[in-house]
């Protein structure tokens, strides 16, 4: 059915449906939209999870939070014009990065990674973005989940720099100390300087859900973050339970705005 006017209710009878020649063709073998190539990159990944019981402590939650990963970031972090690929991984366990090379392989590239030493994290929200304006994609790595406390070290978010042909070393203190759990994380250069700030949105507090989290507005200097929040934008301290958010010129004004999505 196509050309179908709004605000009005449709009854669709299946022993009155027309055959379509178009869709036919479209399940047939050779005009199918998409194909299965996971085995020709190489991208052979296997998704680990943590065991964790939420039901024990809020039973009346509607699903489990503590396995809404992994998230996966994407961008060309050797410079060679293809893209590359960071998956993150439940806690317990090290993220992934996969390098594509000229014929399109993917081969995991972690040895001696930084984020090998923070397995007790789990990874959330993940970005390749410039964060010290030197050309090259570092790594944003948001913690999050449901099982890890607010006040543990193991929530904290982790900046990883790109030195060149993607071997990457952790900036300790690049970001402030923020205790939430997140899964969102969007760049953008709002205040047309050249540096890339970040929204870091909340997605939940750990054991209290659906309590509202704290995001953060974080301001960029060089590659060091302070948290600009309550000066700037103060109804972003509390937002609510952010799951995406996009920096976009939504009205071709030429600045950027703020459009999040939450639960």
């Amino acid at each position: 059915m196509t050309g179908i006017n709004v605000d009005q209710q449709l009854t669709v009878k299946y022993e009155e449906s027309v055959h379509s020649t178009e869709a036919e063709n479209i399940r047939s073998q050779g005009n199918r939209i998409f194909s299965e190539v996971t085995k020709q990159v190489n991208l052979l990944h296997n998704h680990r999870e943590n065991r964790f019981n939420d039901y024990q402590i809020q039973p009346l939650l509607h699903r489990k939070l503590s396995q809404m990963g992994p998230k996966v970031a994407v961008g060309d972090v050797t410079g060679n014009g293809l893209d590359d690929v960071f998956i993150g991984a439940a806690a317990g366990f090290p993220g992934s990065l996969y390098l594509q090379n000229d014929d399109g392989i993917s081969e995991k590239f972690n040895k001696n990674q930084p984020w090998l030493t923070d397995q007790s994290s789990e990874d959330m929200g993940t970005v390749f973005f410039d964060a010290n304006g030197d050309g090259l994609l570092d790594l944003y790595v948001a913690s999050g989940g449901y099982e890890i406390s607010s006040a543990e070290s193991a929530i904290l978010y982790r900046l990883y720099i790109n030195t060149g042909n993607a071997q990457f070393i952790k900036d300790e203190s690049a970001l402030p100390k923020m205790y939430t759990s997140s899964s969102e994380i969007a760049p953008g250069d709002f205040d047309a300087d050249g540096d890339m700030v970040l929204f870091v949105g909340g997605r939940l507090v750990p054991f209290r859900y659906p309590a509202p989290a704290k995001s953060y507005l974080l301001q960029n200097e060089n590659g060091k973050f302070t948290n600009v929040t309550p000066k700037v934008a103060p109804g972003l301290i509390k937002p609510g339970l952010i799951t995406d958010a996009l920096w976009i010129d939504f009205n071709k004004d030429g600045q950027l705005y703020l459009v999040t999505a939450g639960i």
